[in-house]
């Protein structure tokens, strides 16, 4: 048996199985990267369309649910305790002062504080509840399924108590206040807007009398 003229007549193959191999596990390299690259695209894609969403729907400094989107909230809610015949507040929170703040000290240091507002604010809420920030240094909350007036009254009294302590915003000691005025469906009106235009009177007069409390019908 001739071991070497069989190895010369195979050489050729080898060759072109080495060849075909090596083109193969190019094609497959080649197809992995553009398959990850492609993957990483489709996740930054999803991300833009993400923040966009959430950009549309959330105030661009508080990060809370947008006034259309709590709007619309508010609609549903209406309808929802009305058919189960049951109670919900609105609390409209504005504070006192915020102006002279952003005068004395930035529009920067407003906004930040307006960010602390928004988290403190939230502390309160349960997770079924909501706020948003409705316009400027005015906010207002929806406290789903209450059972009496003073559930709301409470958390009135608790957001107040909360406002006494000094907020630190970057090397800046800041005391603010806030004027509140609670509206009850359906004690207050049965209808969305009507409910929201009560508790912003509310709150207007207890800003009359000097603010840093709340007031309700």
């Amino acid at each position: 048996l001739d071991l070497n003229s069989d190895t010369v007549q195979y050489q050729p193959w080898f060759k072109y199985l080495v060849i075909v191999l090596s083109i193969v596990t190019l094609v497959a390299i080649v197809i992995l990267v553009s398959s990850r690259r492609l993957n990483i695209e489709i996740q930054k894609r999803a991300k833009v369309e993400e923040d966009l969403r959430f950009m549309a729907s959330h105030d661009n400094i508080t990060a809370l649910p947008n006034r259309y989107i709590f709007e619309d909230k508010l609609a549903q809610t209406s309808l929802v305790h009305q058919r189960d015949k049951l109670k919900f507040a609105l609390l409209s929170i504005n504070l006192d002062g915020f102006k002279v703040i952003n005068d004395k000290h930035g529009y920067h240091v407003g906004d930040k504080l307006l960010q602390r507002i928004a988290v403190l604010l939230t502390r309160h809420l349960k997770d079924s509840d909501t706020v948003t920030r409705f316009v400027a240094d005015e906010f207002v909350m929806l406290l789903n399924q209450i059972e009496t007036k003073e559930d709301a009254r409470q958390v009135a009294e608790n957001i107040l108590s909360t406002l006494k302590k000094p907020l630190l915003i970057g090397d800046i000691s800041i005391t603010i206040s806030a004027s509140i005025g609670i509206a009850i469906f359906p004690d207050d009106s049965d209808n969305a807007a009507s409910l929201l235009k009560k508790s912003d009177q509310l709150m207007y007069q207890a800003k009359k009398v000097g603010g840093h409390q709340y007031k309700m019908s």
